[in-house]
């Protein structure tokens, strides 16, 4: 299992507290950022990119002539993270997205069953940390509009809190609800999440 994290900017303070929370975890973490760490356990790959990088490696590995406006837009970018990043996560069985304000654990507890193809940490959406077999990186093509929801300003939360799903269930969920993933409020002229979904 690989788990990717994106951070740009200054650091939080609790970062210390996240790092430590991967000390001898039997899973590695990709953190891509523009900060400098020096102390980092073995677990950790560091991606040292700054914010235009990421955009221009977004921009042509999608071919969608997309920038986004600030790293708090990066929420929205979590389902493409296997796809941008597919070079770092081959090798692995599993990869996922993870956050650098969640504390980490056995998350490997969740994958003993090697049937299961997609875990949740969320209630609703896609969650804040997601697990997905490694040949699930496309699942981004199934979000209508997905493409223009990144070039909107607006951040529309993808990875806002499914539980336990398979990846069919994940499919049918998002082949259900995808026209109302995203929207245009022609009054407002801003993107907004249907409040159901």
């Amino acid at each position: 299992l690989i788990l990717i994290a994106v951070w740009f900017g200054k650091l939080p303070k609790y970062f210390g507290l996240w790092l430590y929370s991967l000390r001898n975890q039997k899973y590695d973490v990709l953190l891509i950022t523009d900060q400098d760490i020096s102390d980092y356990p073995d677990n950790i790959r560091i991606l040292f990119m700054h914010f235009s990088d990421f955009n221009n490696h977004l921009k042509i590995k999608t071919k969608w002539n997309v920038k986004l406006r600030n790293p708090s837009k990066l929420v929205d970018v979590k389902p493409l993270l296997g796809f941008l990043f597919y070079d770092f996560i081959a090798h692995y069985d599993y990869w996922g997205w993870t956050d650098v304000d969640m504390m980490m654990g056995n998350v490997l507890q969740y994958l003993e069953d090697d049937k299961i193809e997609v875990v949740s940490f969320g209630f609703s959406s896609f969650g804040p940390m997601m697990i997905f077999k490694t040949s699930i990186v496309d699942f981004y093509t199934e979000l209508e509009h997905y493409e223009e929801m990144l070039k909107d300003e607006y951040i529309c939360k993808v990875d806002e809190p499914w539980w336990y799903v398979n990846r069919e269930m994940l499919l049918r969920i998002i082949q259900t609800h995808r026209a109302n993933l995203y929207k245009k409020d022609p009054d407002r002229k801003s993107t907004r999440l249907n409040s159901s979904h």
